[in-house]
């Protein structure tokens, strides 16, 4: 799994098109051509503890996409299931696998909030 937060994504996400280097997370060059100066530190640390929540908030979907069987492994589970009257209902196979992993991660109860 890759971070989803950072110095160049927040550099990308504030001023879009622009094009720099860096060194030792200091800008040491700037081109925009759009002509806006370059984000202050101050901007960068905002908006990399932005994403972080983000990424945070959303880990879960992740975590249980990781977890859950692969599409075909799925679509099997439930043609059994239906083959074996299970559905509607929740004792079939592809039920009790999609919810383990769906307790394991757990969707956040509280809302996002970046600002």
């Amino acid at each position: 799994m890759f971070k989803q937060y950072g110095i160049d994504i927040a550099i990308e996400k504030l001023r879009p098109g622009a094009k720099y280097s860096l060194s030792n997370y200091e800008i040491t060059a700037w081109d925009d051509p759009e002509g806006r100066e370059p984000p202050t530190r101050e901007e960068m640390l905002d908006q990399i503890e932005k994403d972080k929540k983000d990424y945070e908030y959303h880990i879960y979907q992740m975590m249980r996409f990781k977890e859950y069987p692969e599409g075909y492994v799925q679509l099997d589970m439930l043609w059994h299931d239906m083959n074996n009257d299970v559905i509607p209902g929740k004792n079939g196979v592809w039920y009790n696998e999609i919810k383990k992993v769906k307790e394991k991660y757990p969707k956040p109860t509280e809302p996002l909030e970046l600002d």
